[in-house]
């Protein structure tokens, strides 16, 4: 083989911002849209308490949302298939579900420069040591379900998975987004989590994979 004539694999770099104060620690990717070219990532860092969505690979920043108020390790993050909804699962032994709509776009809800920077610098004076704050002085949003579960000797999830959205009722209106827990001792979890009834889940089926039986 003519070394001469080998081209050397090259990366350019297109953007860079900055997610999070802290380190990262998990990150995920999803599309926008099932035949969308757009794609967003989420991100955790080691404090545990903000998630953030961004666009790719412009990096402007679209959701930002509140696992809870106090550090956690996240385990896990999963977009569905058109990542209208995140998963994200924690050292809380939890599991909190977003709605990533149109409505909570930060993106699609800004005020004037002027208004934004005048309610952001008034919040930082009312409450000076909040850090959850949005540029704009708006608290970021919570989650539309949350699922508490652990196994028998207190491990927490360690792995998530949004499986395709199911359809029900007579006409199809009702949407189930579906949601499977697994942990490192092999135990799954499956549930259904309607929509249109927010804050509730259904359990489909629990099953021990390294022992081959249902629970």
């Amino acid at each position: 083989r003519d070394n001469n004539n080998i081209v050397e694999p090259s990366m350019d770099l297109i953007s860079t911002f900055c997610a999070h104060n802290h380190s990262i620690a998990r990150v995920a990717i999803g599309r926008m849209g099932q035949n969308s070219d757009d794609y967003v990532l989420a991100t955790a860092s080691i404090q545990g308490t903000i998630i953030r969505v961004f666009s790719l690979p412009q990096g402007t920043k679209l959701f930002e949302l509140q696992r809870g108020s106090s550090a956690a390790t996240i385990f896990s993050l999963s977009f569905n298939s058109d990542s209208s909804v995140l998963a994200v699962s924690s050292s809380k032994g939890t599991v909190h579900m977003f709605l990533l709509t149109e409505e909570n776009r930060l993106d699609k809800n800004q005020d004037e420069p002027n208004q934004s920077a005048n309610r952001s610098m008034l919040s930082r004076i009312v409450n000076p040591f909040s850090s959850n704050l949005k540029d704009d002085g708006q608290q970021p949003f919570r989650s539309f379900v949350k699922i508490r579960i652990k196994d028998i000797k207190g491990r927490t999830p360690n792995s998530i998975t949004l499986l395709e959205a199911t359809l029900s009722g007579h006409d199809g209106a009702d949407c189930e987004d579906n949601l499977v827990v697994c942990f490192q001792s092999g135990k799954l979890f499956h549930f259904a989590i309607p929509r249109k009834r927010k804050g509730k889940s259904r359990p489909v089926r629990a099953e021990n994979l390294l022992m081959g039986e249902m629970m």
